[in-house]
């Protein structure tokens, strides 16, 4: 919570223009529809004894092991470390006109980067388009 306030006292603080973009936690709903959600997880080859636990970069996450709730294991990497360049992680996290959030991410890895348009509804967390590109 006082992270939040933080956030929006800042916010009050300075001004925004219309080059600045604000970029938004990630719901931990959010991380594991993208994480579950076929194209992805069929990139993530979490059956695969190096892939356990799965690498997740903390940027953008607001979400504990816990709360995600994954039916595999995760090892939160720290921003900037050595072994963030292989862990999945989240590059932006902005909100649409709609008020849908848009994700995007990468896994080196696999070569991967892609982007996610999510709506919360009342059933949770849905996504409503995706794009995945292969490097």
């Amino acid at each position: 919570m006082k992270l939040h306030l933080a956030i929006m006292a800042a916010a009050l603080v300075a001004p925004l223009t219309s080059t600045d973009t604000i970029f938004l936690f990630i719901h931990h709903g959010a991380v594991r529809a993208v994480l579950l959600d076929t194209p992805v997880i069929e990139h993530l080859h979490v059956d695969l004894p190096e892939r356990q636990p799965l690498l997740l970069s903390t940027r953008f996450l607001i979400a504990d092991e816990d709360a995600l709730n994954l039916p595999f294991d995760i090892e939160y990497v720290e921003v900037g470390s050595d072994k963030e360049r292989d862990s999945f992680q989240f590059t932006t996290s902005t909100r649409d006109e709609a008020q849908n959030l848009i994700v995007t991410y990468a896994f080196p890895p696999e070569g991967i980067t892609g982007r996610y348009t999510l709506q919360l509804r009342s059933t949770g967390w849905t996504v409503i388009d995706r794009e995945l590109i292969e490097h």
